[in-house]
């Protein structure tokens, strides 16, 4: 919605409380799980609370993403999420074509130029510190691939997002922390499976680079001695904890440096 003189008149939907989000799994959870004592190992399942931690309290992702836990692992889910490959027909079509509507017609009313560069946030889940943007940015450019995209105006497509609902700034103080509406980032990697194969290796590259310079700077900050740069540092590690893991696993795959691990420990 709008106002008179064209501007975004829109509330944005946070995510329900912990003690309504444990509510709800718990129900969906008996309705897809079922059996009990398998409801009772996955609340203890370290997988399943970084999986209820990405949901971030959004019934509809919860009650398409959670059903996928009758068949799956915790940990399988969050490597489906990763890949664009989770079932989202749990609980029947119209559930799946609703939250998948939802976001494509936020994203198909975008500028095309920040339908383009926003598939550069594919790799990202949960959290994205918006004042980095520029140097993840920067990383990109260096590769081949992305030498013909218009980083200058990544800031103007984020606010783009913003504005349709995407992201959301995480307090009404400042808009430079954002968490990404859960169902986004799958979303991004469906667009990014349709690229050129080159275009997903170059962004698996440029991320796990940007975390590996990210993680230096948090490492320094939780050595430092002064208390207030130790409990920044461990502020945005819990924030970056979801991306932070990602640029880990693509280190893993790729054979490469594991020094995002000390950061992660």
């Amino acid at each position: 919605m709008f106002t008179a003189d064209g501007k975004a008149n829109g509330y944005a939907l946070a995510g329900v409380d912990p003690e309504a989000q444990s509510v709800l799994a718990e129900k969906v959870l008996a309705a897809q799980v079922k059996d009990p004592q398998r409801i009772v190992a996955l609340r203890k399942d370290d997988g399943f609370k970084r999986l209820m931690k990405l949901l971030a309290g959004y019934p509809l992702a919860m009650e398409v993403v959670l059903g996928n836990l009758a068949r799956q692992t915790p940990e399988e889910v969050l490597a489906g999420l990763q890949a664009a490959d989770v079932d989202l027909n749990v609980g029947g079509e119209e559930r799946t074509n609703n939250i998948l509507k939802c976001v494509e017609y936020s994203h198909s009313n975008l500028s095309p130029e920040a339908q383009k560069l926003l598939v550069c946030l594919a790799p990202f889940n949960g959290f994205i510190d918006r004042a980095d943007l520029e140097n993840y940015g920067k990383q990109l450019q260096r590769l081949e691939p992305f030498q013909d995209y218009d980083f200058g105006r990544f800031d103007e497509a984020v606010q783009e997002a913003i504005q349709w609902g995407l992201l959301s700034p995480m307090s009404e103080e400042t808009d430079r922390l954002l968490s990404i509406q859960p169902i986004f980032p799958y979303f991004l990697r469906t667009k990014l499976w349709e690229l050129d194969g080159e275009i997903r290796e170059a962004l698996e590259e440029g991320f796990k680079t940007h975390y590996q310079g990210l993680a230096g700077q948090y490492q320094q900050l939780m050595e430092s001695k002064e208390a207030n740069q130790r409990q920044l540092g461990l502020f945005f590690c819990r924030l970056e904890y979801e991306n932070l893991y990602r640029a880990l696993k693509i280190s893993l795959v790729r054979k490469e440096s594991l020094f995002i691990f000390g950061c992660l420990d």
